[in-house]
């Protein structure tokens, strides 16, 4: 896989950078050395589209399998596109975020296309509008024969049933009288129901695939997802990232450059709170620099130039000094230039997605069984996946 020698380069060894590398690399062995997660992939595709239409940003389908990078650049124009390709992962995909209101949320992002699913959408809502607003509308004596009629349906206390749970119960009532009595809001109803089984088919999938490759980390799964709708299989991970500046450090920094923070009072609740800047989880920007003459009428216009650029650069000199001194005393490291050795991380693909034991990798790859574990812990600070050694050949170096 190529470096990306076009990227700026950071004077401090940026952890951000290392993991982004460290991933990306991983991704690479993957679709080198384990083919089969791509023919896994690639098998649900059919299924992604027929539940999610075809994969919006066609910049990444049109070139070959083989062509294709592990770093995506995403245009600014379609970055709401991805925006909405990780909303459906989360929302109706990834087991660790998906709930009952995905369903909502897909059924309604395809209501547009679909007639009849629009048709039972619009009526469960209506129905929904009218069961409510007749509820609303009894009074005291209505209300208690509506208890009455829930007791007569139910074997749990109804007594105590409020106004929102009463509402809820009549409204299952007149959902469960229409599929029992209206031959039109069956079939509806039915549509639906087969809709969403194919979405807990995928689903299932897609579990199984992430569980079987040991790909459940957000940001694997997140690549797993793209890989099988685009249709290439090839997993791929976006080519920026970011440095989470520590608060610490930005407090630090604003102090030294006698920048001071914003606060609301809020007499209402008695008490003040604090106005997070523009610049939260990044470096304070310098404080506007203004020359200390004004300009004189008897000098030249180049001789003011000349004083007036030599302050400003001694300005933003003082702001770089004040970021560095605040950087080394946190443990920032001084970027070396020098080029970081991912080959391990082809071990670490055998040992999670192919599922070799430590033992088969250490003797493919002629490292010894210490070094080994090591680089699994190592890598674990850089949310890789990783997995428990087991007690038996794992512990021993292999003879």
């Amino acid at each position: 896989m190529a470096n990306k020698s076009d990227q700026p380069k950071s004077p401090f060894r940026l952890q951000s950078k290392i993991k982004h590398y460290q991933k990306s690399y991983f991704l690479h062995y993957i679709n080198k050395e384990a083919p089969e997660v791509s023919d896994e992939l690639k098998k649900l595709a059919p299924k992604c589209v027929k539940l999610f239409g075809d994969f919006p940003l066609t910049i990444h389908t049109q070139n070959d399998y083989q062509e294709l990078g592990v770093w995506i650049s995403i245009p600014n124009e379609q970055l709401h596109l991805r925006n909405h390709i990780n909303t459906v992962l989360r929302e109706c995909v990834w087991k660790e975020s998906r709930n009952l209101n995905g369903r909502a949320y897909w059924l309604n992002f395809l209501r547009g296309n679909d007639k009849d699913l629009n048709q039972i959408l619009e009526i469960e809502e209506d129905t929904r509008k009218e069961a409510l607003e007749f509820v609303e509308s009894l009074n005291e004596e209505q209300l208690e024969s509506l208890k009455n009629f829930a007791r007569s349906i139910s074997t749990s206390s109804v007594d105590s049933l409020s106004l929102q749970q009463l509402k809820s119960a009549f409204l299952k009532f007149r959902e469960e009288f229409l599929r029992q009595n209206n031959d039109d809001y069956i079939r509806l109803i039915n549509t639906k129901d087969l809709s969403i089984d194919s979405l807990i088919e995928f689903q299932t999938d897609f579990d199984s695939v992430l569980s079987k490759f040991r790909l459940e980390k957000e940001w694997l799964a997140e690549s797993v997802f793209w890989a099988i709708w685009n249709g290439t299989g090839k997993l791929q991970i976006e080519s920026s990232y970011m440095e989470e500046i520590p608060k610490e450090i930005t407090l630090e920094i604003e102090e030294k450059l006698g920048i001071s923070r914003e606060f609301l009072v809020l007499p209402q609740k008695n008490e003040t709170i604090e106005i997070s800047p523009l610049w939260e989880g990044r470096i304070p920007p310098p404080k506007p620099f203004t020359p200390e003459e004004e300009y004189w009428i008897y000098s030249p216009f180049e001789e003011y130039e000349e004083k007036a650029v030599k302050a400003y650069r001694q300005h933003l000199q003082n702001y770089f000094d004040v970021i560095k001194e605040s950087f080394k005393k946190h443990e920032y490291k001084k970027h070396q230039g020098r080029q970081r050795d991912f080959e391990r991380l082809e071990g670490l693909v055998f040992y999670i997605v192919k599922n070799w034991t430590a033992q088969k990798v250490t003797e493919n790859f002629n490292i010894e069984l210490s070094t080994f574990w090591d680089a699994i812990r190592e890598f674990g600070k850089y949310d890789l996946p990783t997995k428990k050694k087991s007690h038996s050949t794992e512990n021993s170096p292999s003879k």
